[in-house]
């Protein structure tokens, strides 16, 4: 795989003493859309005047003693100590949208919680005065593309309105005069600071507004990351000492800011590199804080302790145009994680539905769904959804009290009174094991435990392993290298046909009808809908008439089909046998998808964590962490035979109780429920595990600087799974 191309005027920079060279140099600086706005008001006629004045007045496009002079006016309300004196309201809008937060009915932390925070605490650390109806977000929305490369006309008008309307928020006058602290309106209207020639404090002020919302961005990052983590980090994060030991960390590996950028406007040489003028240096900041952490921690690592002191990353930039906004940044997020923390413990992200804004310069969360208290509760007249592990545990256990869904049972009955043919649908239920109970459960899984137990699928090792190396071989020639499309569907679709027996008679029409028996697990799928599925079904089992063995010369043992059909087991015809293979194989899409899963997390963690991920001794460990946290089930469903009570929950017979995978495994401490568990545990987890163990290491031992396209990521839209659907990758050459 190759870096990203850039063009030829673009060097990335990775280096920390470079870079802070870069950002200390007063001969580097940012690109000024001056120039270009006066070309556009040439050409079109129009007025671009407000974006002018922040241009003009923004400590980001300043330099010289004009930068000075603006940033003096604000540096002493900025300062920590200033800062500080706000605190008490800090604390209080914290309190305010965590209670909002509470009252939504689909929680989501940007729009309940950060966005809220930032507005509340701007609003009054500016002083701001807006209308119940003014959209303060959907403002700086349209303004966050300030500094972004290459705008179009359309975007610089709307930021142009934008501006305007920000700008008129800001107050000059009807002041409080007792009011303490002093919101920064007031104090620049009271105090008359001294302003340089042709800047407008109101326009730098507008500019701070925007600027401040990076504050917001990071947070949500944060907890993110946070979230994303294993329970331990958000339980830690709720403690006393959280702040003091673990916000520079934090704050270093979860910056909203992807790049900066700087252009020389002249030759020269920092750090011994040469620069020429009209060159733009693109500062990869989590990969420079990255490099800081690990340059301050031989043993940040071995005791847990961060030895970062505040200012020693990047998180905040450096040089004269370093970040006003820290000391507020580092109070805000410095207490509201641990407020957050403390008031939901068991706050779990819904991961699927997380999505990501990212630009040139920018990553952050743009949605963060999720369940702040993972309750238990009855949610329909016969639905209740099961959230505590203890209760979940017992109810996958009690084989007398809880069974299966019985969906033989309703397609029989659907059948009749429809006088419908769902044979098919009928027969790929009698041999599903999630439908299964009874004599024929126990059956269909001795059978199945003599080819797929933990002690007999150790002898795919080798096929495995030859596999995986063939799908490396692949990822390695593929023009936009892809981790799902193009390492684990084809490695687990290879594994699990072998391992399973399946050989059908037109691969490519096979490969394009199996991904639909996800569809078997949808609730309350409609007639027609069933119908579908058996069609699908019907044809995917004419393509696969035997079992036979096909190799390209690999010795391996007998697949799942072939030794079926070869013990001719009672109750069980060629057509069980294959349709206990399909659905089995059908199961399997949650290995690829769990595979692509773990893949995701191990490659957001911080980079010195990451590393370790070609060592066959961090992986195995962490394989039952990675499962737990990152199986690709959402549920496990399960319907009371008779009247029974778990937990205060009181089930009717027939009731059917949905696990919530993410929210008991997240709890729980006797270990995962995503293999299920007692009489109905998943027969694939030995293969699962042992293909995780294998891909993993041999994954990041071929290709050691793999990295993903930021936020670049998808989910299906399936309602049963977590399933990525890509996961956009580049190999990143150090420059």
């Amino acid at each position: 795989m190759s870096s990203p191309r850039h063009g030829p005027a673009r060097q990335t920079i990775t280096d920390p003493s470079l870079a802070t060279k870069i950002l200390r140099n007063r001969t580097l600086t940012v690109t000024n859309l001056g120039p270009h706005l006066d070309q556009l008001a040439e050409a079109t006629g129009e007025d671009f005047s407000v974006l002018k004045q922040v241009i003009r007045s923004s400590l980001i496009y300043q330099v010289g003693s004009e930068h000075l002079q603006t940033r003096r006016i604000l540096a002493q309300f900025f300062g920590e100590k200033s800062i500080a004196d706000w605190s008490d309201m800090f604390d209080a809008e914290i309190a305010s949208r965590i209670a909002g937060l509470e009252a939504s009915e689909k929680p989501d932390l940007v729009r309940d919680f950060t966005d809220p925070l930032f507005v509340g605490i701007v609003g009054k650390l500016v002083g701001l005065r807006m209308a119940p109806d003014v959209d303060l977000i959907g403002l700086v929305d349209r303004t966050r593309l300030l500094t972004e490369p290459l705008l179009s006309l359309r975007q610089i008008r709307s930021m142009q309105a934008a501006l305007g309307d920000i700008m008129a928020l800001i107050p000059a006058e009807g002041f409080d005069p007792t009011a303490r602290p002093r919101p920064l309106a007031q104090v620049v209207a009271e105090d008359r600071p001294p302003v340089p020639q042709g800047v407008s404090i109101t326009a730098t002020i507008a500019a701070l507004v925007i600027a401040a919302h990076t504050m917001a961005e990071s947070l949500a990052f944060a907890l993110w990351g946070l979230l994303s983590r294993e329970p331990a980090c958000w339980a830690d994060a709720a403690t006393d000492d959280w702040r003091d030991r673990e916000l520079e960390r934090l704050l270093s590996r979860y910056p909203s800011t992807l790049f900066l950028y700087r252009v020389a406007g002249e030759d020269g040489n920092i750090g011994g590199c040469p620069v020429h003028a009209g060159q733009t240096l693109a500062l990869d900041m989590p990969a420079v804080n990255s490099h800081i952490r690990a340059d301050v921690a031989g043993g940040e690592g071995r005791h847990g302790t961060c030895l970062l002191t505040a200012g020693q990353t990047m998180a905040f930039g450096t040089g004269p145009h370093k970040c006003p906004g820290e000391a507020l940044a580092r109070l805000v997020i410095g207490r509201a994680v641990p407020a957050l923390a403390r008031a939901f413990p068991r706050l779990t992200l819904l991961r699927d539905q997380v999505r990501f804004f990212r630009t040139e310069v920018v990553q952050t969360p743009s949605a963060l769904p999720c369940d702040l208290r993972a309750c238990s509760a009855k949610v329909g007249s016969k639905l209740w959804q099961v959230k505590d592990p203890v209760a979940a545990r017992r109810i996958v256990t009690d084989d007398e009290a809880f069974g299966p869904p019985e969906m033989i049972d309703h397609l029989t009955a659907l059948a009749q009174s429809g006088k419908l043919d769902l044979d098919v649908a009928i027969c790929m239920a009698r041999n599903a094991m999630f439908f299964l109970s009874g004599a024929r459960h126990d059956a269909t899984r001795r059978m199945v435990s003599q080819a797929l137990g933990g002690n007999r699928i150790a002898a795919w090792e080798p096929y495995i392993a030859d596999q995986v190396e063939q799908a490396l071989d692949g990822l390695a020639h593929a023009r936009k290298p892809d981790l799902v499309t193009d390492f684990s569907e084809p490695l687990c679709r290879a594994v699990n046909k072998q391992v399973l027996g399946l050989h059908p008679a037109d691969h490519g029409r096979f490969d394009e009808l199996a991904p639909e028996f996800h569809r078997l697990l949808e609730p309350m799928l409609s007639v027609r809908e069933i119908l579908d599925l058996q069609a699908v079904m019907a044809e995917t089992l004419a393509l696969v008439r035997n079992g036979q063995t096909e190799t390209d010369g690999t010795a391996t043992p007998r697949g799942l089909l072939q030794t079926l059909l070869d013990e001719q087991h009672p109750g069980f015809g060629p057509d069980d046998c294959r349709a206990l293979a399909l659905i089995l194989y059908g199961a399997g899409f949650n290995m690829t998808h769990t595979l692509s899963n773990a893949l995701h997390w191990i490659l957001t963690l911080p980079a010195e964590e990451r590393a370790a991920g070609v060592d066959t001794g961090w992986v195995v460990p962490k394989i039952e962490t990675m499962i737990g946290l990152l199986g690709a089930p959402k549920y496990i469903y399960r319907m009371a035979r008779h009247a029974v009570e778990v937990d205060g929950m009181r089930f009717a017979a027939r009731d059917t109780a949905q696990i919530h995978l993410a929210q008991v495994n997240r709890a729980s401490t006797a270990g995962h429920l995503s293999f299920g568990h007692g009489l109905h545990h998943c027969v694939g987890a030995a293969l699962t595990r042992l293909t995780l163990r294998v891909a993993i290491p041999k994954l990041f031992q071929r290709y050691p600087t793999l990295r993903l396209e930021p936020q670049a990521h998808a989910y299906c839209d399936f309602s049963q799974t977590v399933a990525l659907k890509s996961l956009k990758c580049i190999s990143v050459q150090v420059l």
